[in-house]
């Protein structure tokens, strides 16, 4: 199958069988159906345009997949009243007449854009029917971008002095890496711009047992499952998970839960003389 567009899953679509012996008819019944489609009255687009080999070896068949233009992600579509794809078939029953067939064709498809050509067999192997597919898709949606990203830390001792209450948001005053998507509007709030999947990672050195979390908003309904903490040691606080956000510019921040005991001192120059970081990864996934 030839695809131009993607249908999308579930949405009604439309299957058409073309078939013929001869390319003049073939050609003929095949924009005829084109026509058709695009007469419907509501907007359609054309989403895949196959050729085949017919069973009994002679006849040939075009399989048309098209849906209502809403549902589909590029495809041809309607060109002004008329259909804004045009099909051009030849036939031979050897190589060299199939070059003949295709070269004869350079006037009429001379002021086209083509954008597809297809070659089938029959069963038997006598004869040979080629396509060409005249016309531009629409360009399809490209995917999300993955290349959204933010980094943000804080170096101890200098930065977060004050221990991080029950209920407060730790501080990450100071810029990473970034594309400039994922910004910051605080020192501890960052703006997720885009609806969409993000994945969040971030450590930091603490010297009581305690927890670290995410919330949305200043809500936790939708980020329970992102809780790290230890009970005792040395170890730091880190986790990496994916949240999804649901509407434009969510503010995320890393929490001290409401609830836990006690205020937690970010441990400065953690293990040694030198200022220790911590960091908060942002990055889109989906």
């Amino acid at each position: 199958m030839t695809t131009f567009g993607t249908i999308a899953a579930g949405a009604p679509s439309s299957t058409v069988f073309v078939e013929s012996a001869q390319a003049d008819d073939l050609q003929t019944r095949v924009n005829a159906a084109l026509i058709a489609i695009f007469a419907e009255e509501e907007p359609q687009a054309v989403a895949a345009i196959t050729l085949a080999g017919g069973g009994d070896g002679h006849t040939f068949v075009v399989v048309i997949e098209s849906a209502a233009a809403t549902d589909v992600d590029g495809g041809f579509l309607a060109l002004g009243e008329g259909p804004g794809v045009l099909v051009v078939c030849y036939l031979a029953s050897e190589s060299e007449a199939l070059e003949i067939a295709r070269e004869s064709l350079a006037t009429e498809l001379a002021e086209v854009a083509i954008a597809d050509e297809q070659l089938a067999g029959g069963a038997k192997g006598t004869r040979f029917m080629g396509m060409v597919v005249a016309g531009t898709p629409e360009s399809p949606t490209p995917p999300p971008s993955l290349t959204s990203f933010g980094s943000f830390f804080a170096l101890m001792p200098g930065d977060n002095a004050a221990t991080i209450a029950v209920g407060a948001a730790m501080l990450f005053p100071q810029a990473g890496p970034t594309d400039g998507t994922i910004v910051r509007s605080s020192s501890s709030q960052f703006v997720l711009p885009a609806i969409g999947t993000y994945e969040v990672s971030w450590q930091v050195s603490v010297t009581e047992a305690g927890q670290l979390m995410l919330d949305l908003n200043g809500s936790i309904a939708t980020t329970a499952n992102t809780v790290a903490g230890r009970a005792t040691g040395t170890s730091q606080i880190m986790n990496r998970c994916l949240i999804t956000t649901t509407v434009v510019n969510e503010v995320l921040r890393l929490i001290n839960p409401a609830g836990n005991a006690a205020a937690l001192t970010i441990t400065p120059s953690a293990g040694g003389t030198h200022a220790v970081s911590a960091w908060l990864v942002i990055k889109r996934v989906a």
